[in-house]
């Protein structure tokens, strides 16, 4: 671990790390981002030097105090205080949620069903997105190969869908994504998985029939009747923390 020098004396709140790049939110709200994506001030950083220092976002993010942000491959995601949610970068399979495939130099407030609503916690996969809010409920855009969205089917979506089926009248609370798949937990303690999970990574059991999860399940196993605060997605592998301060881990490829 080397200290990022260009942020010392900031005070630190958040960071997220997506494939090529890194971002950092401080306790006043103003996001420093750094590395090989398109930053969000208008260009993109191709200088070899320069990509290597964090810099400060201007430009829409100045209009309120950010308090989340998400990093997926290319493309990064910011949340207000007020619960609007902006996003920026590769705009490939709709992952964005603008309703097209467009590449966004500057973070560009996200609409549609989300429009109104206040987003309380945000993931960002690969090439797709999640969203959550303020009354638990789920939103997912993008690519929707490997039945990440949660919808059923592999159709992409270029703006917010509200994902149904379980998770329709649950209170999430938290999601988290990666390309093969994507995980959820609820304020009563739930966890809910969905996607593809050839190393089992979905914990529904070594059947190779529940490989392929398409909408939201719940995980039951060694998880039942635990009360599940956090559920972390890998590649090919899920965490998750108990209100006993238990972990669990299920899949793996590479002994993770």
């Amino acid at each position: 671990p080397t200290l990022v020098e260009a942020l010392r004396g900031l005070h630190v709140v958040g960071v997220a790390a997506g494939n090529w790049h890194s971002l950092a939110v401080t306790h006043t709200g103003d996001v420093y981002t750094w590395g090989e994506d398109e930053v969000g001030d208008g260009t993109a950083i191709y200088d070899e030097a320069a990509r290597y220092i964090p810099r400060v976002l201007r430009g829409a993010l100045d209009l309120e105090r950010v308090v989340l942000v998400a990093a997926g491959d290319n493309f990064s995601g910011a949340v207000l205080q007020s619960g609007e949610l902006f996003t920026w970068g590769t705009g490939k399979f709709g992952r964005l949620g603008h309703g097209n495939e467009l590449t966004m130099h500057n973070p560009r407030l996200v609409g549609g069903a989300l429009s109104g609503k206040r987003v309380v916690a945000l993931a960002l996969g690969s090439h797709h997105s999640v969203a959550v809010d303020s009354w638990g409920a789920v939103y997912t855009f993008g690519r929707g190969v490997f039945y990440v969205l949660g919808h059923g089917d592999k159709e992409h979506r270029f703006q917010p869908t509200l994902v149904e089926g379980a998770l329709l009248g649950t209170h999430v609370t938290g999601v988290s994504a990666t390309m093969f798949h994507t995980t959820a937990v609820s304020d009563a303690g739930e966890c809910f998985t969905w996607g593809t999970g050839s190393a089992g990574e979905l914990g529904h059991g070594v059947n190779r029939a529940l490989a392929v999860t398409r909408v939201p399940t719940l995980v039951t196993g060694a998880l039942r009747g635990k009360f599940v605060r956090q559920v972390s997605a890998g590649s090919y592998h899920t965490a998750a923390v108990t209100a006993d301060g238990d972990i669990y881990t299920w899949g793996g490829m590479f002994g993770e």
